[in-house]
């Protein structure tokens, strides 16, 4: 595993608590503005933009880009907003493995990780 202790703040987008697809913070609050001005691409492509394409809304099934050297994990997720097109993803602000990526998320957003009842696989497409 890549050593992630000097990976700067990471990002969660998806629904928390409620439908509504938001930017998180690590502790649980909106990223706002100055978060989404920092990422090399408009933030609002996490809105279902980066999703594995040819693949039917399979909760978990994942894409892995990235982005100006970051790395973006995004996959479907329907554990809090039960409608279709739902989906989450982890924004990290250095370029990792997915197998890195998912173990840093799994450290930094517990509170997301504890509700999936879903594995998070990257998709072949």
């Amino acid at each position: 595993m890549t050593d992630t202790a000097n990976i700067g703040p990471c990002f969660y987008f998806g629904c928390h608590r409620e439908p509504g697809h938001y930017l998180w913070t690590e502790t649980e609050r909106h990223a706002g503005y100055a978060a989404e001005r920092s990422f090399p691409f408009r933030y609002t492509i996490l809105d279902g933009g980066l999703l594995p394409v040819g693949v039917q809304e399979i909760e978990g099934a994942a894409s892995l880009i990235y982005i100006g050297g970051w790395t973006v994990i995004t996959f479907w997720d329907r554990s809090v907003d039960k409608r279709g097109g739902c989906n989450s993803a982890f924004v990290i602000p250095s370029k990792l493995s997915f197998d890195d990526a998912i173990a840093l998320s799994k450290v930094r957003f517990k509170w997301v990780w504890k509700r999936f009842k879903f594995d998070v696989k990257l998709s072949a497409n």
